[in-house]
């Protein structure tokens, strides 16, 4: 329907109108009011404005003398350099159109894009090989390579000549000239962008004017305080718009540019000029990356501090925002936009730090934005709607693919209509062009020719059978269903793909076979291509139908590389959890009143009343409901028929993969393994009470057995997924089976951990009937106060893999898993009461795996609950198991993390890893609450015990240090693993065949 500015919720105004400039204007003003300045520096050498304006001029001139006249598109595939600079400028300078292509796009994607574009010329890097092969005679007419870095310039041929196809000879031989004066306006055509989200081989292209383009950067630069005293660094590409914007913006207002080819930690810490005021622009895994990175870096935050931070491209959560502004000192700016506006909408520096997650921030200055219901109208708070968006610097219009498709004849009513159902029809029918000889054809082709011809196919065929109406996949592996290919669309896509090959595809195939690789791979094993192809069949690491396991070695153990938790008291990271420990912190509180829980039946004094219990605290997670669902493609409806124990382990899977380094995303196809801790849920009760609101999805939002399904769903993973419940020991049995899945190679990574939410207030019930649970909330593990456990909540995931694939791909190595062991009570005392013996034998069979004696544990991270019989008989245990063989003056360190965030109950075991494993890293045994007065258990006999009252230094010394965590069971079954510490990358892991008692 029709929009008028009235509908707008904000309209701010544009105090100047930048839509009518142009960037060769900008670039002039720039060069004339800094000319000696130095505008650029790299790694290698600082450039300066005047530089940049004679060379890209030069570049300007040779690029006319090969024919690229105004309005031709010139196709730039380069990393942040020196030479994306000067081809930026020059591009503008003579009328032409830029192009821009990601570097991490394959060959097929690059050709689809020149074509569409109608590129005439292309300059790439030496290493850009995708698109220089894509670059074949029909496509475009030029090609040119740079050099790499521009430091390293090839040597000058003789004078007034150049090599062909060489970029830096282009600008050399030209160097002094000056391209022919071309007519540019604020209105005429600059760059030319894919659609957001766009990866099909027929692309809509967003065509964004100068003036466009200079109308955003120049209302960012105002709404941001931009200036010339400011290093501008882009740790995203310039091929994005996020990233192109850093360069307009450094245009507009003269400020330097330190150029960042690829994403390096390292590489930004020696390109950031202390002495500068240093503007950051990255996305949220850069930072994530870049604030682990100080924080585990003595020192790191005085030796790279930035002015501002900027970031956007993805979910910013409040965590980030706060430890980007700690860590770096920065003020930090999120923003959002699309490859149709560029950067839309923003938060200011000031704005708490969660404002990026709960809102949509305000739009930038002279444009307007409204969320709007179905029926146009605007919607009321709280009412989830289309984001409209309107401004100077919108594109201008798309490049759609046009067709002229032929019939014999249009169909038409009896009344002389034209029959648009049978058109319809008949315009989709697949065109009968099978071809026998189609497999045959496939022999003279490379692999990965092969591979690519066959992907190629399958996508033409699910553009035919849609109509391209959905075809945006967000990434190359999505379903079909995620395409639009429905029950009947997939056996039309089978029909179609028969007739195209010949082969006898099956009407299911489409079913069996996915995503694009898988049916690919599918069609090449039809056609008798079993060979290795390089394509993954989707369903596991086989290829060519042989499955690939890697080989079990001793000296290759299994590792942590990466964490993601969320706990009480606000933990919404690993680096929370270790501050939340070390200050002594604890985090029981009132019982939550956003649950719909009936308090005061709970709170009734009379404990004995039913519904009532003698807890009147415990430890629970603030916004155990809050979830983004969209991120996750599942709709409002799902999403709330979900237990929110799977909404956490979405989360934090997603979470502990980017923390090691890896795109989730990256992983759809993979042999990857997910094996949950999960407790039965209670969250269906709720949504029952008015089930009609929720058909079809209560059963699996709410079945223990899907939570590690739907995260190996939700990610295309296809290794191993369970799902294990044995109460409160489930997280650690969960790492204890990941472990050996790794070690036996059925997966090569693994997600292993647990979660627990309370939904109902039924365990505060059941247990306190039993006496079971502490009045207060609190966990007093081995203390003489001890009297009951505390319940809490929380998630926990670890990303687990071969220490030796972990170091190829650079994945941060955080602790080695040295040995696991599982057990069970058997018939003990009582179905639920604790067998010491049993923790004994499971202790002495996880020292057992990982080779070692009871002397080599420097701590051990106990089950802890806080019950004085629970304690005593795990104190009993652990003398049995560890007191022997050690030395007086070598105690035993012990606590527990439920002393800080009460008992988690399946997640637990992985909550005391991740303690352990920041202890390690932080080279202190850390004390445990509650323990001023210890069971007399502790530290009275033998001596071998030491309950850590005090946070202790954890030194380095000739062998590992290590720790043990245990986690037992209300089943009856125990969990015990050994930890110890990352080796060196250049030593050997620690795997002793003696006793180590030094």
């Amino acid at each position: 329907m029709p929009l008028s500015s009235g509908d707008y919720l904000v309209q701010p105004p544009a105090p100047e109108n930048d839509s009518f400039r142009t960037l060769p204007e900008v670039f002039a003003e720039a060069v004339t009011g800094h000319p000696g300045e130095y505008a650029v520096r790299d790694a290698h050498q600082r450039r300066t404005w005047r530089q940049w304006s004679e060379e890209s001029r030069a570049l300007g001139a040779g690029l006319q003398h090969l024919g690229v006249g105004a309005g031709d598109v010139v196709a730039v595939q380069l990393a942040n350099s020196w030479e994306f600079l000067l081809a930026h400028v020059a591009i503008a300078d003579i009328g032409a159109v830029m192009l821009p292509l990601h570097r991490v796009l394959g060959e097929r994607e690059v050709r689809a894009l020149l074509e569409r574009a109608g590129a005439r010329l292309l300059v790439a890097s030496a290493d850009a090989a995708g698109a220089a092969r894509a670059a074949r005679p029909g496509c475009v007419n030029h090609t040119l390579i740079t050099s790499g870095t521009g430091a390293d310039r090839e040597p000058d041929g003789p004078e007034g000549t150049y090599t062909a196809g060489s970029f830096d000879e282009l600008v050399r031989v030209h160097a002094g000239a000056r391209p022919d004066p071309v007519a540019v306006t604020p209105d005429t055509p600059f760059v030319l962008l894919p659609s957001s989200g766009t990866t099909s081989a027929r692309p809509k292209i967003c065509l964004h004017t100068h003036g466009g383009l200079l109308s955003n950067a120049a209302s960012v630069a105002r709404d941001g305080g931009a200036g010339a005293d400011r290093t501008l660094i882009s740790a995203s590409p310039f091929t994005h718009l996020f990233g192109l914007l850093s360069v307009h913006l450094s245009l507009l207002t003269g400020a330097r540019q330190a150029l960042l080819p690829a994403w390096d930690v390292d590489a930004l810490r020696a390109l950031a000029d202390t002495g500068e005021r240093t503007a950051l622009f990255a996305v949220p895994a850069q930072l994530r990356d870049l604030v682990q990175r100080t924080a585990g870096r003595a020192g790191a935050a005085e030796n790279i501090r930035f002015h501002e931070v900027r970031t956007g491209g993805a979910v910013v959560p409040g965590e980030l925002v706060t430890e980007v502004r700690r860590l770096l000192g920065a003020r930090t700016i999120v923003q959002w936009g699309m490859s149709e506006l560029g950067a839309g909408m923003y938060t200011r520096p000031d704005d708490p730090p969660e404002a990026a997650v709960r809102g949509i921030g305000r739009p930038v200055t002279g444009s307007e934005a409204r969320v709007a219901a179905p029926d146009g109208t605007p919607c009321p708070d709280g009412e989830t709607g289309e984001l409209q968006f309107r401004g100077p610097h919108l594109f201008r219009e798309y490049k759609w693919p046009l067709e002229l498709l032929v019939v014999d004849e249009v169909p038409m009513t009896p009344t002389g209509k034209v029959a648009r159902a049978a058109l319809t029809a008949l315009l989709a029918a697949p065109i009968a062009v099978g071809d026998p000889a189609w497999a045959a054809g496939l022999a003279a082709l490379t692999p990965t020719e092969r591979a690519r011809r066959v992907q190629d196919l399958v996508d033409d065929a699910v553009r035919e059978v849609t109509g391209g109406v959905r075809d945006d996949a967000p990434h190359p592996d999505a379903a079909f269903r995620d395409r639009g290919i429905d029950s009947l669309a997939a056996v039309r896509m089978a029909g179609t793909l028969a007739a195209r090959t010949g082969l006898p595809v099956a009407a299911t195939a489409v079913f069996g076979h996915p995503t694009t690789p898988a049916l690919a791979a599918h069609l090449l094993a039809l056609a008798g291509e079993t060979a290795v192809t390089g394509v993954r069949d989707g369903r596991s690491s086989r290829v060519g139908g042989r499955a690939e396991y890697p080989v079990s070695e001793a000296d290759d153990p299994v590792v942590i590389t990466g964490m993601g938790c969320r706990f009480p008291g606000d933990v919404r990271t690993p680096e929370d959890l270790w501050r939340l420990v070390i200050d002594g912190r604890e985090t029981a509180g009132e019982f939550p009143d956003d649950r719909g829980w009936d308090l005061a039946a709970l709170r009734h004094p009379d404990p004995d009343r039913p519904g009532a219990t003698p807890a009147r605290r415990g430890s629970f997670l603030a916004d155990a409901a809050g979830f983004d669902a969209r991120f996750f493609g599942i709709s409002p409806r799902d999403a709330t028929a979900m237990d929110p124990q799977q909404r956490l382990l979405l989360e934090t899977s997603w979470e502990a993969l980017e923390r090691a380094g890896i795109d989730p995303r990256s992983l759809r196809g993979s042999r990857t393994g997910v094996f949950v801790g999960m407790m039965a849920s209670d969250y269906a009760p709720r949504v029952n009470e008015s089930p009609e609101a929720y058909d079809g999805g209560l059963l699996t939002g709410n079945a223990a057995g899907v939570a590690s399904g739907r995260i190996a769903y939700t990610l295309g993973l296809t290794g191993p997924a369970l799902t294990v419940d044995t109460a409160c020991s489930s997280s650690l049995v969960s790492l204890h089976l990941a472990r050996q899945a790794l070690l036996r190679g059925e997966c090569h990574l693994a997600l292993a951990g647990g979660v627990t939410v309370m939904s109902t207030p039924a365990s505060f019930i059941d247990f306190g009937r039993q006496g079971a649970l502490s009045a207060d909330g609190r966990c007093k593990p081995f203390s003489e106060a001890a009297d009951g456990a505390g319940w809490g909540e929380g998630a926990g995931v670890l990303v687990l893999e071969r220490l030796s694939r972990a170091r190829r791909a650079g994945h941060p190595v955080l602790a080695v898993l040295a040995g696991s062991a599982v057990n069970q009570d058997g018939a003990s005392n009582g179905l639920t009461a604790p067998s010491g013996p049993a923790q004994e034998q499971v202790i002495r069979e996880a020292l057992a795996d990982a080779r070692l004696a009871a002397a080599d544990i420097d701590l051990v991270e106990a089950h802890g609950t806080g019950t004085p019989l629970g304690d005593r008989i795990e104190t009993e245990a652990l003398l049995a198991a560890y007191g022997r063989d050690r030395r007086g003056d070598r105690p035993l360190g012990l606590g527990s993390v439920k002393a800080n965030i009460g008992h988690t109950q399946a997640a637990a075991g992985v909550a005391g890893v991740i303690k352990t494993v920041l202890a390690l890293r932080h080279d202190t045994l850390p004390r445990t609450l509650h323990a001023d007065r210890p069971t007399p258990h502790v530290d009275r006999e033998r001596g071998s015990l030491h309950l850590l009252r005090d946070s202790l230094p954890w030194t380095r010394g000739p062998r590992p240090r290590r720790a043990a965590v245990s986690a037992f069971g209300i089943s009856g079954t125990n969990g015990h693993l050994i930890l110890q510490e990352p080796p060196q990358p250049d030593q050997p892991t620690a795997q002793p065949t003696d006793r180590e008692t030094g």
